[in-house]
């Protein structure tokens, strides 16, 4: 019997992470399609207000309830300490890196630039995760993979526009090693289920996100398009919602660094989702 459950297990493992690839590539996609006339913190705060509304009415329909909030010492818990920082380092900051690199940066590059983010969490969980084995497999596929990401890149692509751009690249970098060190915390926290721990972390960043936006972007100024609300809509319910339930059963269940794989797959979908839906030009080298 256990053969059976562990080939039913690797199943669903590779479900997800297929799952997990047309979540994200849509999402960058459809950050392009928003970040035209919503800027970056006022998208961060308005996805992360959806998902925790979608969430936490989801959960309590379904019977489940939030960790409490303090520990039996009346100390703040350690999931709740966990759900600040994965809302922080794991949508807070690389949601806004991110769309902010994208106003300079089209999708298609800003999914080859996250894709590095397997090396990162490869030398990451060799240090902070000790049930993941990284062996010389490990290592050559990742090492192809970021040969991979160099060929698409191609050797100018990078500083190609200037600093402007380079700056713009640079966040994105950024955001990619906050996805990293986001696998990492996700499967080092302490066992809670996915949902719940999908609302707790979509609570913190909107607790830190909504703040922010406020003094900083001033959003009831401005003055988005129908196309852009669309799009955040859509990108709210499929980054802030779905994507953690799955991304966080997926690490649970095989690990970071194969969770991380994803980001090698995602960018030839983006490429093609730009091409389709965006007419951003379709090249060799993004």
């Amino acid at each position: 019997m256990q053969p059976a459950v562990s080939a039913h297990r690797r199943l669903r493992d590779w479900i997800g992470l297929g799952t997990i690839v047309i979540l994200f590539a849509s999402g960058f996609t459809l950050i392009d399609i928003t970040v035209t006339t919503i800027t970056p913190l006022t998208m961060t705060a308005g996805r992360m207000i959806l998902g925790t509304c979608v969430l936490y009415v989801w959960i309590r329909a379904r019977g489940q309830h939030l960790p409490p909030l303090r520990d039996a010492t009346g100390r703040l818990s350690q999931l709740w300490l966990y759900f600040f920082s994965l809302g922080l380092v794991g949508n807070v900051l690389p949601n806004t890196l991110i769309p902010w690199g994208q106003r300079e940066i089209d999708s298609g590059l800003a999914s080859i630039l996250v894709g590095l983010m397997p090396l990162m969490t490869l030398g990451l969980s060799a240090l902070f995760v000790k049930s993941e084995q990284i062996n010389r497999h490990h290592l050559a596929g990742f090492g192809l993979g970021f040969l991979g990401i160099i060929v698409l890149t191609g050797p100018t692509a990078l500083g190609s526009a200037g600093w402007q751009s380079l700056r713009h690249e640079m966040a994105v970098l950024g955001g990619a090693f906050c996805f990293a060190i986001n696998a990492i915390l996700i499967k080092r926290m302490p066992p809670v289920s996915p949902m719940a721990a999908s609302t707790g972390f979509s609570i913190c960043a909107a607790l830190i996100a909504v703040p922010v936006a406020l003094v900083f972007d001033a959003p009831w100024t401005l003055r988005p398009s129908a196309l852009s609300l669309a799009g955040w809509v859509l990108l709210g319910l499929s980054t802030a919602v779905f994507a953690p339930i799955v991304y966080v059963k997926l690490i649970r269940s095989a690990g970071p660094t194969f969770a991380a794989l994803s980001n090698y797959l995602v960018p030839p979908l983006t490429i093609s989702l730009g091409f389709v839906l965006l007419q951003q030009q379709l090249d060799w080298n993004a």
